[in-house]
């Protein structure tokens, strides 16, 4: 089936039987394939949107997938029993460097000096983690009560960062009020 949503074409791919097949409900988003599901801390969750990064009118520069338990919505992460998983799938080479910068500044916009302050060793921590990407790597940044945040690169973990307030405020960065980008952050608060 293919649909149409905010002049984006989303294809989504299902078999009437699933099986054991891993690919059951995948969807293809902007040329890239998204799991339906994802497990964190032993949680369930499912693809609730995905938005595309551009640079310009040509460049496309990230995808990004917001998973939340079944039934869960945005407004849902403000709670800290809330598990989420956010994926970005790079579609051109981008430095840490330009992540980093781009993060702080998002962080800065959107959290009090105070919130900031708060979590800011977490958010070094994290910082430290990030490593230059080729197109098509994917960072995962999870999180689930009791078991922490996780960054993982193409499925490796990088490492864990503690913290329910961190783990909120960081994803300021793409679903604040002054998000990094208010076309990726309109695209994540809406379901697909």
């Amino acid at each position: 089936m293919v649909v149409r949503l905010g002049g984006l074409w989303l294809s989504l791919v299902a078999a009437v039987v699933c099986g054991a097949s891993a690919a059951c409900g995948d969807v293809t988003f902007e040329g890239v394939r998204l799991a339906a599901e994802r497990v964190v801390g032993g949680e369930r969750l499912r693809l609730y949107s995905a938005g595309l990064l551009r640079a310009g009118l040509v460049f496309r520069v990230y995808a990004a997938a917001l998973y939340l338990p079944p039934g869960g919505t945005p407004a849902d992460l403000d709670r800290e029993e809330t598990a989420y998983a956010l994926e970005i799938i790079y579609l051109r080479d981008v430095p840490a460097r330009a992540m980093i910068d781009n993060g702080l500044e998002a962080l800065a916009e959107n959290l009090t000096a105070a919130e900031l302050a708060a979590i800011q060793p977490q958010v070094d921590q994290l910082n430290a983690l990030y490593r230059d990407v080729k197109r098509y790597d994917r960072y995962l940044l999870t999180y689930a009560r009791g078991w922490g945040g996780e960054l993982l690169l193409n499925g490796r973990k990088q490492g864990r960062i503690a913290g329910w307030d961190f783990a909120r405020g960081y994803l300021s960065i793409w679903l604040g009020p002054r998000a990094a980008s208010r076309t990726v952050r309109a695209a994540l608060l809406r379901p697909l």
